[in-house]
């Protein structure tokens, strides 16, 4: 036997090990699924909840809710800074109350090859 034919067999075996090892890609059909999925769930549990968000005399013309297609590109990761200084605001809520909100942080991520921060 040569070197080369006892290298080769080991080289693939190690190869697919090392794939096997790496994350799948993302299944795209999962995930409009699960979000079309959400959304459903979410509407029926304005529709019928009683402590729904939508008043009982609003929601035959809120519901159910109207969304964006589900589009896989917006799909990304995000990083997470977070904020040392922990800042509580306030911001007003659909009632008219006040609220006060501490900020945790800010997201990053990259969107169609800019970098973004919310």
């Amino acid at each position: 036997m040569t070197k080369g034919s006892t290298t080769a067999p080991w080289s693939v075996a190690v190869l697919i090990a090392v794939s096997a090892c790496s994350a799948p890609p993302p299944d795209d059909l999962s995930y409009v699924d699960t979000l079309l999925a959400s959304r459903t769930a979410k509407d029926q549990a304005f529709e019928n909840s009683a402590d729904s968000p939508v008043p009982v005399s609003r929601r035959q013309d809120l519901l159910p809710l109207s969304y964006f297609l589900p589009d896989v590109d917006y799909r990304i990761p995000a990083s997470l800074r977070v904020d040392s200084e922990q800042t509580i605001f306030e911001i007003p809520t659909s009632t008219g109350m006040r609220r006060s909100m501490r900020r945790v942080g800010v997201l990053e991520f990259q969107l169609e090859g800019n970098p973004v921060t919310l």
